[in-house]
Parts: structure tokens; sequence; C-alpha cells
């Protein structure tokens, strides 16, 4: 990890599981991350807010990631 994805990766530790859901006739799906949820945290964790842009686009990576990763797992639990 380079050091400047480390508020990135922080960040992601502290909110990875704060996941908006679908829930329907078919079950549940997770829809992506609490963006809300995110931006608390960021405050709460102290970072600057001239860092949120970069943090977000690195989380956005991770989050779509993490999603085709779930995908590929429940894919096999069928």
């Amino acid at each position: 990890m380079y050091p400047w994805h480390a508020e990135t990766v922080r960040t992601w530790c502290v909110t990875w599981r704060q996941w908006r859901w679908l829930v329907g006739v078919g079950g549940a799906v997770r829809q992506g991350l609490d963006w809300q949820q995110v931006e608390s945290a960021l405050r709460l964790m102290g970072i600057k807010r001239k860092r949120w842009p970069d943090i977000f686009a690195g989380l956005r990576v991770m989050q779509d990631e993490a999603l085709a990763a779930l995908e590929k797992i429940n894919e096999g639990a069928h």
C-alpha cells in the first residue's frame, strides 16, 4: 500500500459494513456503500475536507471490487 492511500484504507476499515440494501421479493442485495455514513466517519475521524474527494474516489473503487467479489460468492451459493 502506498502511503497516500492510508486514509482511504483506514476509512474503508471503518465503513466497510455500512451498505445500502435493496430488499425485494427475490431477497436482499447490497447496492453500495451508504455515503452519508462514510461522510460521518470522515468527520469523526478528523480527516480534512480537502482530502475527501480522493478518499471517495478510492472508496468507489474498493466498493465496486467488493460488490463484484460478493456477487461471485453469491453465484457459488446457489
